[in-house]
C-alpha cells in the first residue's frame, strides 16, 4: 500500500512541474515603461485559470549565457517575439479586469483592435493526475476605450460569444449577423473581422 501512495505521489508531483514550466525562450523586444528598449531573448508566462507554480513574470536575457531578469506586467508596455513557426508575433499590455494583461494583437481593423491570449485550464483527472488544455481567448477595444472587452472565453461556450457581440457590436449588424452563424470557437475571428463593412 505503501509503495502505492509512493508511486501516485510520484505521478502528481511530475503533473504539477509539467504546468508550471513558462513558454520558451524566443527571439524578441521589450518596450519598457520607462522608454527603454531591451532587444535579446524573452520568456513570458502561460497564461493560466488555474494555480500558477513558478514565476509569473516576464524573462529577458541578452543571450543564452547571460543573466535573467524579470519584469512585472506594470513595467512592460509590449513585446515583440520572433519565431520560426509563426513569424514575429506583437504583444500589448492591456487592463483585462482591472489588471494589466499581456495580449497578442491579432488584427487592427480601423479603430477596433482585435487581440488573443492562449489560456491553459488544468483538470483533475483519476488518481490526482493533472491535465492541462489550452484554449483561445479573444478580446476587443476601440481607441477611446481604456479597458479590452472579453468576446471569446475559455471556459465558456459559444452562446456566450454571441451574447458579447451582440452587446459590443450592436451598431454593426454585419458583425452580429456573422456571430449568428458560428457554431465552433475557431470560426469566431473572421465573425469579428467583419467589422470593417461597418467602418
Amino acid at each position: 500500500m505503501i509503495r502505492r501512495l509512493g508511486f501516485f505521489s510520484i505521478l502528481v508531483l511530475l503533473s504539477v512541474t509539467a504546468v508550471s514550466q513558462e513558454a520558451e525562450w524566443l527571439s524578441g523586444t521589450l518596450f519598457v515603461t520607462d522608454g527603454s528598449v531591451k532587444s535579446g531573448m524573452v520568456k513570458i508566462p502561460q497564461p493560466t485559470k488555474s494555480i500558477r507554480i513558478g514565476a509569473n513574470k516576464i524573462a529577458f536575457k541578452l543571450d543564452e549565457n547571460a543573466k535573467t531578469e524579470r519584469f512585472k506586467n506594470s513595467e512592460i508596455a509590449s513585446v515583440i517575439l520572433n519565431s520560426e513557426a509563426h513569424g514575429s508575433a506583437k504583444y500589448v499590455m492591456v487592463i483585462v479586469d482591472k489588471k494589466p494583461a499581456l495580449l497578442k494583437e491579432v488584427d487592427i481593423i480601423g479603430n477596433l483592435t482585435i487581440y488573443s491570449r492562449n489560456m491553459e485550464i488544468n483538470h483533475a483527472g483519476a488518481y490526482g493526475i493533472w491535465f492541462s488544455n489550452n484554449y483561445n481567448e479573444l478580446f476587443v477595444k476601440r481607441t477611446n476605450e481604456k479597458a479590452v472587452f472579453e468576446i471569446l472565453s475559455a471556459t465558456r461556450g459559444i452562446n456566450y460569444f454571441k451574447k458579447q457581440v451582440a452587446a459590443y457590436f450592436s451598431s454593426c449588424t454585419a458583425v452580429v449577423k456573422a456571430a449568428g452563424q458560428v457554431a465552433k470557437k475557431a470560426d469566431a475571428l473572421p465573425a469579428l473581422q467583419k467589422y470593417a463593412s461597418c467602418l
